[in-house]
């Protein structure tokens, strides 16, 4: 045995005697291999599979139990956007792990998983009238549509999606060469109206501020963002998935308006 500091020593294992002739104990999986005639390889290959197993379930528990408090937290967050009709799914998400108790977790939803929520809970329980609210809504953003069709406009947002409520703003993109030309535009038809600004995201580090104007038709409320003719012809980026936002012409929504089933209201 070699000796070192403080009360440790070694050896060297052996199953008979050593090279001086000493009897030292048989090292124990060596004798549990003789008695089971398994192969040294397969035993450590066997041993080892077995721990990744036990490894690869802890982390199946884990990645479940991940996916559960996303959902719950996606669920709740939904039900907070509809219950005070907003669609800030960043306040919304945190507001939701206050609720359930988890605000330092790191098991955030996506926007995506809130939206898929909010079509769900819509689907379960306001299938008798999310839908016939949705086409009230489509239908004025395509009269409006049609009457700034001068400006090229598009339908964007919740109401394009198909998630809008009783609560959601119709938002469409229009394009001018000055803001002063929708100005005239609307004083001449006597249409009240607010202005404002609205920051939308061209690229991911990149954002832009663009004037926009409040306005109500049908008794819907609309607001119009106006684009610069000479601005990026690309949609900007969703609030959604940050990826190009989808955009309906007035054809794209006459066809949505035509193929979309909508129960008779109650």
């Amino acid at each position: 045995a070699i000796k070192m500091s403080g009360a440790l020593s070694f050896s060297v294992w052996a199953t008979e005697g050593n090279a001086c002739g000493h009897k030292t104990r048989a090292h124990p999986t060596k004798a549990f291999l003789a008695r089971t005639k398994l192969p040294l390889r397969n035993y450590f290959l066997q041993n080892n599979f077995q721990g990744t197993k036990d490894a690869d379930r802890i982390m199946s528990n884990r990645n479940i139990k991940a996916q559960q408090m996303r959902l719950r937290l996606a669920q709740e967050a939904a039900q907070i956007l509809l219950q005070n009709g907003s669609r800030d799914y960043y306040a919304a998400k945190h507001k939701a792990a206050l609720h359930l108790g988890a605000a330092d977790t790191r098991n955030m939803p996506s926007n995506t998983e809130i939206e898929s929520a909010l079509q769900e809970y819509q689907r379960i329980f306001r299938a008798d009238r999310q839908p016939v609210e949705l086409r009230r809504l489509r239908e004025a953003a395509l009269h409006a549509m049609q009457f700034f069709r001068d400006f090229n406009p598009r339908l964007v947002g919740s109401v394009l999606r198909g998630t809008a409520d009783e609560h959601s703003v119709v938002t469409l993109h229009v394009i001018a060469a000055t803001v002063e030309e929708i100005d005239l535009f609307l004083l001449h038809y006597n249409i009240p109206f607010e202005m404002g600004e609205k920051r939308v995201r061209f690229q991911a580090d990149v954002m832009q501020s663009l004037p926009v104007y409040r306005f109500v038709a049908e008794e819907v409320p609309i607001e119009m963002v106006i684009f610069p003719q000479d601005g990026p012809r690309q949609p900007p980026l969703s609030p959604l998935d940050s990826k190009p936002m989808p955009r309906a012409d007035i054809q794209a929504l006459e066809k949505l308006l035509q193929t979309e089933q909508v129960p008779h209201p109650p």
